[in-house]
């Protein structure tokens, strides 16, 4: 039988346990540690990464939070130089964003591809509107920021947009989103903008209307977004248009050409008209508009009405003809008043509607009456009227020319208008007798003889009344 052996014991002190737990505490913080600076070092680069840097940038549009997005981005300033201004500092971005924030729904970052070491792009797809939308923003590494004083920052890089304007002259003050803005006069000039909706004002003056325009850029550099104004005249602005451009056509009906220069009017004929002489019917400025021309500044247009008085060639008789049409003006305005600074003949202009009180039973009675004034020419030949006789033997002597008109031609005829000439026409048929007393060998010896035919008749409406111009025989 063996006897089992005693166990031995060997004592620790208390001091060697307490070295023992505190070994093992600081292996425990120090990896601790070690863990929570990679965990830190992951985070803190996560944070500073691309894509949050968009993540964030796009967050604090969409709450128009202009203070964050601007830290957030960097503006690529390499386009400017392609604009006359630009308005992109951080109020210009809030103001921008008080006009509408951007949404972007459901928005999915992509990895960050380098472009470059301190460039990269991201890719972001979001919905707005309901469809799915694609954007590629590009950022760059700001070396001059870091996060923690160790790792540098990312921003995103704007492209600014634009947007093209002309302001003709005499225009009130201009504002952007509330910015003042000093612009050239009739120049188009290219002001750089954050993309976004943005509000146009223009100042009213006494002559010109003020403006409120909204508008989105959203085409980056270097296109343009183009911005037209409407451009209204003031009662008195409408006033002195209308006067000066009475004044202008005034003075080219002193013209003594049937194809004046910077008129608008024109006549061409195959005889040889001599002494033209123009008369203005009506008033040019009724129908008057004005717009804003991107070639011209303010262009007014409008219809004229002319008649021309000049000799004829055979018979040295005074015939009228009815000239009108489409004009427009280039005009300049300043403080007080409107001048013209170019006038010619237009084909783009709308055409006039009929005046209501120029009725169908106005114009024949009209017509009525001229063609009864043509029946009381002691005439063989009578300008402006359809009825013409030509003698045999024009040696021989006549006199008691007397012509009478059958029936009532007016009656049956027709009228139109012609809303880009303002003429109004009426066509019919006539029939007239002629007697005269014709001395043949020392005695007279009556003569009778007809004319029929069809008849045109040109009239305009003066604003108040009817006038007649020609009854022509239509070729």
């Amino acid at each position: 039988m063996t006897t089992a052996p005693t166990p031995i014991y060997r004592r620790t002190n208390a001091r060697q346990r307490w070295l023992t737990g505190r070994v093992q505490l600081a292996v425990g913080a120090a990896l601790l540690l070690v863990l929570g600076a990679v965990g830190a070092n992951f985070l803190a680069s996560r944070a500073t990464s691309p894509e949050s840097a968009v993540s964030q940038y796009l967050g604090a549009l969409e709450k128009g939070d202009a203070d964050t997005a601007w830290k957030d981005s960097t503006i690529d300033s390499s386009a400017l130089g392609q604009t006359d201004g630009s308005i992109l500092s951080k109020e210009a971005l809030q103001a921008t964003l008080s006009n509408g924030r951007p949404s972007f729904a459901n928005p999915q970052v992509g990895s960050a591809h380098p472009t470059s070491e301190q460039e990269s792009t991201v890719q972001v797809a979001y919905r707005r509107g309901g469809v799915e939308q694609h954007a590629t923003y590009r950022l760059r590494q700001d070396d001059q920021t870091k996060h923690l004083g160790l790792y540098p920052l990312w921003r995103v890089v704007v492209t600014p947009a634009a947007f093209a304007l002309r302001l003709p002259a005499g225009m009130g003050s201009a504002s952007i989103d509330g910015q003042a803005i000093k612009l050239t006069a009739d120049r188009s000039q290219r002001l750089a903008v954050f993309p976004g909706q943005h509000r146009l004002a223009i100042a009213a003056t006494s002559l010109l209307q003020a403006q409120a325009i909204r508008f989105d850029a959203t085409e980056a550099l270097p296109k343009l977004t183009p911005v037209q104004l409407d451009v209204k005249l003031t009662p008195a602005g409408q006033s002195s248009a209308a006067a000066t451009i009475k004044d202008a056509m005034t003075r080219c009906a002193a013209s003594g050409s049937l194809q004046p220069q910077g008129c608008p009017q024109s006549f061409s004929s195959v005889d040889s008209l001599r002494d033209p002489h123009w008369q203005v019917v009506g008033d040019p400025g009724t129908d008057l508009a004005v717009a804003l021309d991107p070639d011209h500044g303010l262009l007014a247009k409008g219809h004229f009405q002319m008649i021309l008085a000049a000799t004829e060639p055979v018979t040295g008789a005074v015939s009228h003809h009815a000239v009108g049409g489409a004009y427009q003006a280039v005009l300049a305005a300043s403080a007080d008043a409107v001048t013209v600074q170019s006038l010619g003949a237009s084909s783009a202009v709308p055409p006039l509607s009929r005046p209501a009180a120029a009725t169908d039973s106005a114009v024949r009675d009209a017509v009525r009456q001229a063609l009864a004034a043509c029946a009381n020419s002691t005439s063989f030949f009578t300008p402006d009227c359809p009825q013409f006789h030509v003698l045999n033997d024009i040696q021989d002597p006549t006199k008691n020319v007397q012509w009478h008109l059958s029936g009532d031609p007016a009656a049956a005829a027709t009228v139109t208008f012609d809303g880009a000439t303002a003429l109004i026409h009426a066509a019919g048929n006539f029939t007239m007798t002629l007697d005269y007393d014709q001395r043949l060998v020392g005695k007279d010896y009556p003569q009778h003889a007809e004319d029929s035919g069809g008849f045109q008749a040109d009239l305009f409406w003066d604003g108040s009344k009817l006038v007649p111009v020609t009854i022509s025989r239509p070729n």
